[in-house]
């Protein structure tokens, strides 16, 4: 990961990147299952069986929200939250290709096995929220 935040570093001090930016991907369109896929594999795990619906998990949430705000707390998660995890989205990296000669090093499941196990090394997997967001 050091090796691939450094390349990151020069292709951002680049002379033609100068106030522009740019997608990095492995070249390759994914679905989120395949993302969920790679990151399950990565992390030793199954990946979910059984998906929860988005309309039924977009509700659930949104009562939880909704419940939260009326006690003065925010909730960790919302429809937004649900909404942007579930979007079909893809990007390309063409331009970072074409423009500065980047050359992805990793596909998908690679990238994510590396990060993982530098992770594993560094005792460095944290929850992206407050433990304590959940207490009332």
């Amino acid at each position: 990961m050091i090796a691939m935040l450094l390349m990151l570093l020069y292709y951002a001090e680049h002379p033609k990147a100068a106030g522009k930016l740019y997608n990095v991907s492995d070249g390759h369109f994914h679905t989120l299952k395949e993302i969920i896929a790679a990151i399950c594999q990565a992390l030793g795990r199954n990946p979910p069986r059984f998906p929860v619906p988005v309309g039924p998990a977009r509700f659930m949430v949104g009562l939880m929200e909704n419940a939260l705000r009326l006690v003065g707390r925010k909730s960790p998660a919302g429809r937004d939250t649900i909404d942007k995890y579930t979007e079909d989205i893809a990007v390309s990296s063409q331009r970072i290709q074409n423009e500065l000669g980047f050359k992805p090093q990793y596909d998908l499941r690679s990238g994510w096995r590396e990060t993982v196990q530098e992770m594993h090394e560094k005792d460095s997997f944290e929850l992206p929220w407050n433990k304590d967001s959940f207490k009332f």
